[in-house]
């Protein structure tokens, strides 16, 4: 926040057609007591934390463009939106904040404004661009907490503008490998919340209309794939569909592609990602590259 005044004093006018790329690191509140998992008033916190910081973001791009006028050219710029850090403690060998299972939410999405000069957002770990990643204190670092999928829709639903949607996230959904079977019960994703997200991905595709303009979309749920893998591949991993009968996510990543061009996907699905059991059986009319 500290930037803003001079970001928005930068680039409001004929600059903002100069304005290419833009990262916007996330930074959440850390534990209040580093030995006790996050009770509900905490999590709360942590949404009310990601929206607020959002939404800073939105107000102070809106405020560029009304400024800039007729000099905002639609699609130009590229957002990149870090992973959801958080300071937690160095000296816990096993912290419950490490491995929250909880997803961040982002509250009352429909309040955002439409921003027209975002051309693609790239939300998640990997990106060119480097953002700093320290703890700013020896006795801290920095615990990566999960973002609730289907945010991503809601940001990408308020820019009319946008041509590329792209996503490197999940690896931390997968527990590692360990002989120990406290280990394994504290690091475990746990199947509620997991199963809930892309639950909730597939209604916000459902109910939200993405801009016409989006043709790329590269969306990676396994990154990194290496902590994908690193699992007891002898033990069954959980239920992601139940109470449905096929995985609502999958057929959702099927309608999300039907008007695109290039569709990069790295994710765990089932058979309706390419035959819907909706009676939907229509191709992929525009599709170039999978």
């Amino acid at each position: 926040k500290d930037t803003a005044t001079k970001f928005i004093s930068t680039f409001s006018g004929y600059r903002l057609s100069y304005l290419r790329n833009l990262e916007f690191e996330i930074r959440l509140p850390p534990p209040v007591d580093s030995n006790l998992r996050d009770d509900a008033k905490q999590l709360s916190n942590l949404d009310q934390s990601f929206t607020e910081q959002i939404m800073f973001l939105f107000e102070t791009l809106k405020t560029v463009e009304e400024r800039a006028e007729n000099q905002n050219e639609p699609g130009t710029v590229r957002l990149a939106i870090s992973p959801l850090w958080r300071r937690v403690r160095r000296d816990r060998a096993l912290s419950y904040h490490d491995h929250l299972s909880w997803r961040i939410h982002l509250l009352d999405p429909e309040e955002l404004p439409a921003l027209r000069s975002i051309r693609s957002l790239e939300i998640g770990d990997g990106w060119d661009g480097s953002v700093c990643r320290t703890a700013d204190d020896a006795h801290y670092r920095l615990a990566e907490a999960k973002l609730d999928y289907r945010v991503m829709v809601d940001l990408i639903s308020k820019f009319p503008n946008v041509e590329y949607w792209g996503c490197r996230i999940g690896g931390n959904e997968w527990s590692s490998k360990t002989e120990q079977e406290a280990a394994q019960y504290l690091t475990q994703d746990w199947a509620g919340p997991r199963r809930d997200t892309r639950q909730e991905f597939a209604k916000a595709l459902a109910s939200l209309r993405l801009p016409d303009s989006l043709r790329k979309v590269r969306l990676d749920f396994l990154h990194d794939l290496d902590q994908s893998m690193n699992i007891d591949h002898l033990t069954a991993q959980p239920d992601l569909t139940s109470p449905a009968v096929n995985d609502p996510f999958s057929t959702s990543l099927h309608h999300l592609s039907h008007h695109l061009r290039r569709l990069h996907l790295r994710v765990v699905a089932d058979e309706t990602l390419f035959w819907p059991k909706n009676g939907c059986t229509s191709p992929w009319p525009k599709l170039e590259s999978l």
